[in-house]
């Protein structure tokens, strides 16, 4: 993915919380915004059915709930930043913040 920043953000139809992000903080024009000013990537995972990889990666990163979103900077793309559960616009910006800036 070059110099970009990643967000990887786990999420499934089953999952209300998941949805609800999607409604409020996960907006595509609030990711328009953030792709713009951080020089972001995206990527979701959907684990609504079997998806093996997907899986692995929430473990990899110790989990094994969703909602869950991980902030991997392109300078150090081992140690990403992860909010779980329900996070606002307001966090979101602060990790954002703490993480790329």
């Amino acid at each position: 993915l070059g110099q970009k920043n990643l967000m990887v953000e786990f999420t499934a139809d089953w999952c209300p919380n998941c949805k609800f992000l999607e409604k409020t903080v996960l907006t595509p024009k609030h990711l328009a915004g953030i792709e713009q000013k951080y020089a972001m990537n995206f990527m979701r995972v959907d684990l609504t059915y079997k998806n093996q990889g997907g899986e692995k990666l929430l473990r990899a990163l110790d989990s094994v709930s969703i909602p869950l979103v991980a902030l991997f900077s392109s300078k150090e793309p081992d140690s990403p930043l992860i909010l779980r559960d329900i996070f606002t616009r307001g966090q979101l910006t602060r990790a954002l913040e703490q993480e790329l800036e």
